[in-house]
């Protein structure tokens, strides 16, 4: 450990600098104190003086110990092995190496007041919401509380004062959804595209990418429902650190995301229409002949097994949109490059202006929240409004 540099004040009087052994960390490595003095008897005398307070339970500090240090020790002490791969990676690992590591970084955590906390707080809603941030208040808080209890930190800095504002301004990254008009020509674009079939499932039915890539062709019956049963992540495996592929009815965000959607006649039959075999292998050289495998998942990866959401982001998802973009902007048409995510949105905005009831966009999208749809979905715009007023109105005499 580098030396503690004297203060100006020590260096003036000519302090004399003596170490001494107060503690052990949780990793085992000592905590060491400097002791300062006229003479070695006088830093020495202040050493016994520490102790002193020591047996009078005055708590002794590790100032040392940083955030850096602290946060992977301790997700590793108290929290892995607790909870599946999937949360401890989505959930823990990655809060906490992509924002409350690069914002701490070396800080000793016993320097981190309640106000650190929020104005920490504060940072992060201008980059994710305010759900999210709320998580890692409460990463923090388990941090800072062990942190205690193993001598780091005096006290714990996420008091109750230390909150997740609701209102920040943030800078807008563009359109949340697209329009009914931009959904048209979306959907007209995707029908004459070889990727075309994953986006308009996205788009038509409402469901996610996890959703989508977890279908099977066992999911689609012939009374032309489309049977929603399990999702697909990349995630980090805990022991040995590489990324996987998952898949299963636990990576379905919550129990109504299980459901069944009536899929249009026309979209039911593009499905249909998608090879279900693939060939593979082969060589001309070494004259071996291709193998014909049945596909299990109807978006599958190029052996033919479940594809990476990742993947299938990379190379499906984001050159069909730059493609779609650049084919209207040639006919002046201006179209936003959107995240898979918002063709979900776009799905159930549509619903809801269309004149939806909030219970039957639940339904077919999974969401077991009406107040978020609600708030999220439920605007409407002025003319579907003036339409529904007008059709009450005539029933109930009014006009």
């Amino acid at each position: 450990m580098a030396r503690k540099k004297a203060t100006a004040r020590e260096k003036k009087q000519k302090l004399i600098e003596i170490k001494r052994k107060v503690g052990e960390r949780p990793d085992g490595s000592a905590i060491r104190k400097s002791f300062y003095g006229h003479t070695k008897r006088e830093a020495e005398q202040a050493y016994e003086t520490y102790k002193l307070d020591l047996a009078n339970d005055m708590p002794v500090v590790d100032t040392t110990t940083t955030v850096t240090e602290w946060a992977p020790l301790w997700l590793k002490t108290y929290i892995l092995g607790t909870v599946k791969d999937n949360t401890y990676a989505n959930n823990y690992e990655i809060p906490i190496r992509r924002h409350i590591l690069p914002y701490f970084k070396d800080k000793p955590m016993s320097s981190i007041k309640s106000v650190d906390i929020q104005a920490f707080l504060d940072h992060a809603l201008k980059k994710v919401e305010p759900g999210y941030v709320g998580k890692m208040r409460s990463l923090l808080d388990g941090m800072f509380e062990t942190a205690v209890e193993n001598r780091i930190c005096l006290q714990n800095p996420v008091t109750r004062s230390v909150k997740v504002k609701k209102k920040v301004s943030r800078k807008k990254d563009g359109p949340a959804f697209y329009t009914a008009e931009q959904i048209g020509l979306i959907i007209d674009y995707a029908k004459t595209h070889k990727n075309g079939l994953c986006i308009l499932i996205l788009l038509v039915c409402g469901v996610s990418r996890s959703e989508l890539l977890g279908l099977k062709w066992t999911d689609i019956t012939s009374d032309r429902v489309m049977h929603i049963r399990r999702g697909v992540v990349d995630q980090k495996n805990a022991s040995t650190g590489k990324w996987e592929v998952y898949v299963g009815n636990d990576e379905l965000k919550n129990e109504f995301r299980s459901r069944d959607y009536p899929l249009p006649d026309w979209l039911y039959k593009m499905i249909l229409q998608k090879p279900k075999m693939i060939y593979l292998g082969g060589s001309v050289r070494n004259k071996t002949p291709l193998k014909a495998v049945n596909t299990e998942f109807i978006f599958h990866n190029a052996k033919g097994s479940v594809q990476s959401p990742h993947n299938w982001t990379y190379y499906v998802y984001q050159p069909f949109m730059r493609e779609m973009v650049e084919y209207y902007a040639s006919k002046k048409v201006d179209m936003p490059l959107l995240s898979a995510h918002k063709l979900r949105h776009s799905a159930a905005s549509y619903w809801a202006n269309a004149g939806m009831s909030l219970f039957a966009i639940s339904k077919l999208g999974g969401w077991s929240d009406l107040k978020m749809l609600s708030k999220v979905y439920g605007h409407g715009d002025i003319d579907m409004l003036r339409a529904e007023l007008n059709r009450v109105q005539k029933v109930d005499g009014q006009s």
